[in-house]
């Protein structure tokens, strides 16, 4: 699988947003592709970090930081998910996408394999090409309601595989897994010696259902291990602050494998992400505002008639790219998502992400942020730039 598509994508991205500003310096980009939050995190988190940074000695190595953020991770499991997990199995993360490195690093050899869902957040996948692992893709599509057929792996890539890489709610399609799939999928971890690395990035920011956590499954406990940073629920990417949490065999493999990567955190950083998870509270805002722009967001798709994936979580719309367009009169055939994409952005300024990984797809991000326009406005203007068009369907 060649990782490098990724970064190209959004190379390409980029290049197109600079040529739209040299080439309509006056006209307003409305970029929908930026997926990190735009707004800053709670007061009270910020406060925190300024009072820990003028306690003594907080400036030396942290190594896997002190008992503070384990226990503020517990309490964060067991009031948003229900979840019981000692803080003996929790260890500390500078975010998610370095803990996935670390796990990558910690479990696979050459020739092993990666179970992974395609599309996906690419840093595993990226990992195990640089360690000689395999990935075997497990395509989800609107064709399985975003949600892999796990039966359908073949036992000869089992016996190789080690790592089972897992996002719910997930990123880009918005899908949400239920108890019944995390169940299949512990127990086919559990049965083969692999471990079920779930990246729960997005957790409690879930639409119209519940909160899931894989470690609500009991099998989970021995084979997985769940994912999760103060990024998205806290609007704090910048922290790169979460944790790892689960099966004890795994957070001790992780635990040690980190300790060969970094030094630990600054503990303050560390205390402003706990702050957070102490208090859960502190989401139901950020959980409201992307529920309600992804509403405003689908609405606007939906009048425009692109056809999209109603999300159930996270920040995202995923839109399948039409295959054709008629503009000027004029239909142009729109081959994949890349060139929906830059087909948008050439002719009126709209700034999506393309996914072709498995079918041709769009993402339209709930983060965007355009000074002076309300919501309301970015999604009118949004609406007036799409109706210059009308889209066709090949099914």
């Amino acid at each position: 699988m060649d990782t490098s598509r990724e970064l190209n994508k959004f190379e390409k991205i980029a290049e197109r947003k600079r040529e739209f500003a040299a080439r309509r310096p006056n006209e307003q980009l409305l970029d929908f592709g930026v997926a990190e939050p735009r707004h800053d995190p709670s007061p009270k988190i910020i406060d925190e970090l300024v009072r820990a940074s003028r306690l003594p000695a907080v400036a030396r190595y942290a190594e896997n930081g002190d008992e503070r953020l384990p226990a503020a991770a517990s309490h964060y499991l067991r009031q948003v998910f229900r979840v019981a997990c000692p803080e003996t199995q929790i260890v500390h993360s500078m975010g998610i996408k370095a803990a996935l490195g670390i796990m990558a690093v910690a479990l696979l050899r050459p020739g092993d394999v990666v179970l992974s869902t395609i599309p996906c957040y690419p840093t595993m996948i990226t990992f195990a090409g640089y360690l000689g692992a395999e990935v075997y893709g497990l395509p989800i599509s609107d064709e399985n309601s975003f949600i892999p057929h796990l039966e359908h792996i073949p036992q000869s890539i089992l016996k190789r595989s080690k790592i089972l890489s897992l996002n719910y709610p997930n990123s880009p399609t918005g899908a949400s897994a239920d108890l019944q799939f995390f169940l299949r999928a512990a127990r086919l971890c559990d049965e083969h010696q692999i471990c079920l690395v779930h990246d729960a990035a997005y957790g409690p920011l879930t639409y119209g259902c519940d909160p899931i956590s894989v470690l609500q499954v009991p099998e989970a406990m021995h084979c997985a291990i769940e994912l999760h940073s103060a990024s998205k629920i806290f609007d704090a990417p910048g922290l790169r602050c979460g944790f790892v949490a689960g099966a004890q065999e795994y957070v001790n493999l992780y635990a040690i494998a980190k300790t060969n990567v970094d030094s630990g955190q600054y503990l303050p950083i560390q205390y402003a992400a706990a702050y957070g998870f102490e208090h859960p509270e502190l989401i139901a805002s950020i959980k409201s505002r992307y529920e309600r722009r992804l509403r405003l967001l689908g609405e606007t798709l939906e009048r425009s008639e692109i056809r999209f994936h109603e999300p159930r979580g996270g920040m995202f719309i995923y839109a399948r790219s039409p295959s054709a367009v008629k503009v000027s009169n004029t239909w142009r055939e729109m081959r994949n998502g890349l060139a929906f994409s830059e087909f948008l952005i050439e002719e009126f300024g709209v700034c999506v992400v393309p996914w072709d990984e498995a079918g041709s797809y769009v993402r339209f991000s709930a983060t965007f942020d355009h000074p002076g326009l309300s919501e309301q406005s970015v999604c009118a203007e949004l609406e007036s730039r799409l109706s210059q068009c009308d889209f066709k369907y090949s099914d």
